[in-house]
C-alpha cells in the first residue's frame, strides 16, 4: 500500500499500518519461538539428567566391579605367593635331608629336587658334591686297601717295628718279636734303648 499511495498522508497511514500489523504478527511468533525454545532447554535437561544418572550408575558399577577384581587379584596373589612358598619350603627341606644324611657318612645320599628354580640350583651344586665325595671315597678306600697289602706284603717278609718321635714302642710284627723273643706287652711304651747293649745306649 506504501508505494500504490498517491499522497504523503496515504503513505504515512500504510507505514503506521504495516507497523502495527507486523508487531501484532511478530507478538504470537516470537512466542511461539520462545515456547519451543523452552521447551527444548527442558528436553535437553532431562536428557543430561538421564545420562548423569546413567553415568553415576555406570560409575557406580564400575568401582564395584574394579573392586571385586582387584579383591579376586589379591586373593589370587596370596594363594600364588602360598604355593610357591610352601613348594620352596618342601624342597629346602628335601635337601636338608640329603645334607643330614650325606654329613652321617651316607655317601649316596642325593636330592631329589629338580626345580629350575634357587633351590633347585642348591639341589644341583648338592648332588655334585655329594658324587665327588662318593668317588673320593671310593678312590680312599682303594688306596688304604692297597697300602694295607703293601704293608701286609712287607710285614710277612720282614721284621718291623714302629716308634714314636721320643723313640718309644707303638708296635712290632710277629717276624720282629719271634727274632727278638719278646712279646708285645712287654716292649711296647718302652724306649728303643732296650734293644742296644747298655753301654751303647748310655
Amino acid at each position: 500500500r506504501i508505494w500504490t499511495s498517491r499522497t504523503k498522508e496515504e503513505a504515512e497511514a500504510a507505514r503506521e499500518d504495516a507497523k502495527r500489523n507486523s508487531s501484532d504478527n511478530a507478538g504470537p511468533k516470537l512466542f511461539g519461538v520462545l515456547s519451543a525454545l523452552e521447551r527444548l532447554v527442558e528436553t535437553v535437561r532431562e536428557v543430561a539428567k538421564d545420562m548423569n544418572d546413567d553415568g553415576i550408575l555406570s560409575g557406580r558399577l564400575a568401582v564395584q566391579s574394579l573392586m571385586i577384581g582387584g579383591g579376586v587379584v589379591v586373593v589370587l596373589g596370596l594363594l600364588i605367593g602360598w604355593a610357591i612358598a610352601r613348594m620352596l619350603a618342601r624342597n629346602l627341606n628335601l635337601v636338608g635331608e640329603a645334607a643330614k644324611k650325606l654329613g652321617a657318612g651316607e655317601l649316596s645320599a642325593r636330592s631329589s629336587v629338580t626345580t629350575r628354580d634357587e633351590v633347585g640350583t642348591l639341589a644341583l651344586a648338592f648332588n655334585e658334591m655329594g658324587e665327588k665325595l662318593e668317588q673320593a671315597a671310593v678312590a680312599q678306600k682303594a688306596q688304604t686297601a692297597e697300602i694295607k697289602g703293601i704293608t701286609d706284603a712287607i710285614s710277612k717278609a720282614q721284621a718291623t717295628i714302629e716308634f714314636n718321635p721320643d723313640g718309644t714302642v707303638t708296635t712290632a710284627n710277629d717276624n720282629f718279636l719271634n727274632t727278638l723273643g719278646y712279646a708285645l706287652q712287654e716292649i711296647k711304651g718302652q724306649h728303643h734303648r732296650i734293644f742296644c747293649d747298655p753301654a751303647y745306649a748310655n
